[in-house]
């Protein structure tokens, strides 16, 4: 059992976790991993000043939590921070159900990064606004996502490009 419900909860589809976060009293944040089987808390509890954005990865394995400084990935076992991107638009991210790491800027572009390494990969064409989800397939060829205008864009992550007008 978790206790009181959280602030926020980032939560897709095929994930084994869902991971909650709650809003501490003296403005920081503290997230943790829910098995989403049992409802228990699974791997580690992570304290930070702010969190504009968070997601984990199917396993748990990761945690992404995004800020105004950027986006820091964090072990979800240890609780260790991995590594940062630091890039004043990018703020939020995703990690689909095929382990893949799309962090997104608020000017709408999307850009593909190594979980492990965090080097960039490529860069997709954007959005007219904020990209507010990415959602990829099981074996990680397609992605989709949803901007802010409104938008559904189907891109082939390896070669990057758009399939298809936006929707």
């Amino acid at each position: 059992n978790v206790g009181e419900p959280p602030d926020e909860v980032a939560f897709a589809a095929g994930k084994s976790q869902v991971l909650f976060q709650y809003l501490d009293d003296d403005g920081s944040d503290t997230v943790f991993g829910v098995d989403v089987q049992t409802g228990l808390r699974a791997g580690a509890t992570i304290e930070v000043d702010h969190v504009a954005w968070a997601d984990i990865s199917p396993s748990g394995h990761r945690i992404l939590l995004g800020s105004p400084s950027g986006v820091t990935i964090f072990d979800g076992s240890s609780g260790e921070a991995l590594g940062t991107v630091s890039n004043s638009s990018q703020r939020g991210g995703f990690i689909t159900v095929a382990d893949q790491l799309f962090l997104v800027s608020t000017g709408g572009e999307l850009t593909h990064y190594d979980l492990d390494s965090l080097e960039p990969i490529r860069t997709f064409d954007g959005s007219l606004g904020f990209i507010q989800e990415v959602n990829g397939t099981a074996d990680g060829s397609l992605i989709l996502t949803r901007g802010g205008e409104g938008w559904a864009n189907l891109y082939d992550v390896a070669s990057g490009i758009r399939i298809g007008a936006p929707i």
